[in-house]
């Protein structure tokens, strides 16, 4: 006597075939933030069965894409990195007296609309691949800029 599943016609037991992992993993190489309902409605699969061939097989991830404030040139590199290690020896030069002729100001751009939500931006990666930059987008609705003083007092 066995207690082996014997094959048997019928419905199978798991769509992740090899026919449909492939044709989820074509789907994001065209376009990563896809959702796994979409995945699924396209594929006609379902939304379970894409999410386990994304996670399991393909071994992707949603991450979301990190937030940078500007893309900055070499030269700007250059010049902030310059900027910091002077006043790094002044600081390190007149320790009790630098800061107390120190000022320094902040400002913020406060938009009247958003920009894309973190959720919105998310995309499927491997997980050995960093997550994907976002850059600060000028937003052409109105704005109201928000400036900040401070020093040591």
């Amino acid at each position: 006597m066995s207690t082996a599943d014997e094959p048997r016609s019928g419905r199978p037991n798991d769509a992740s075939t090899t026919e449909n992992i492939h044709s989820v993993q074509e789907l994001l190489n065209n376009d990563r933030p896809l959702t796994n309902t979409h995945i699924a409605e396209t594929t006609d699969i379902s939304s379970r069965t894409a999410h386990r061939i994304i996670t399991e097989h393909l071994c992707m991830k949603k991450v979301s894409a990190r937030w940078v404030p500007r893309m900055l040139t070499a030269e700007q590199n250059k010049c902030r990195s310059d900027t910091c290690k002077d006043l790094l020896g002044r600081l390190q030069a007149e320790p009790k007296t630098f800061l107390n002729r120190t000022v320094t100001h902040d400002e913020m751009w406060e938009h009247h609309s958003d920009p894309k939500s973190k959720r919105q931006s998310m995309v499927w990666r491997h997980g050995g691949s960093p997550p994907p930059k976002k850059f600060k987008v000028i937003l052409s609705a109105g704005k109201v800029m928000a400036t900040v003083f401070w020093d040591n007092q």
